[in-house]
């Protein structure tokens, strides 16, 4: 039995390492605004912060920034089992695709702040 559960142990530390994932703060001072995105020439890597703010379909969406907005196409991975919702602000990362219009394939989303704490109503004071 103290076999068994060491070898459970073992495999379980095992499988959150390989869960595991580098995170490269490094990428902060590249982040472009969606203005300089709509600029970039096809298949250029970029980062942008901003929202995504509205579904096309199961995997587009239009993210906004403060300079614009720009469509957005998210593969399933990009989620990583993530809930976004449109008052989250969020990093993503991913390549242009000039094809008349600009939308960027996205491979990575990171949340960068949660969304806004909703007050609770206040007891009227009558």
């Amino acid at each position: 039995m103290k076999q068994h559960l060491i070898i459970v142990t073992i495999l379980l530390s095992l499988s959150t390492t390989l869960m595991a994932d580098f995170v490269d703060t490094s990428y902060k001072d590249t982040i472009i605004s969606v203005r300089q995105a709509i600029q970039c020439p096809d298949d250029t890597w970029v980062i942008l912060k901003g929202q995504i703010v509205k579904r096309i379909d199961d995997d587009e969406f239009i993210f906004q920034d403060s300079t614009g907005e720009i469509t957005i196409e998210v593969s399933r991975f990009a989620w990583k089992n993530q809930d976004v919702t449109t008052d989250m602000t969020v990093i993503i990362s991913g390549k242009i695709d000039q094809d008349g219009t600009t939308v960027v394939n996205v491979d990575k989303i990171e949340i960068v702040s949660p969304p806004a704490a909703t007050k609770a109503p206040t007891a009227s004071p009558h």
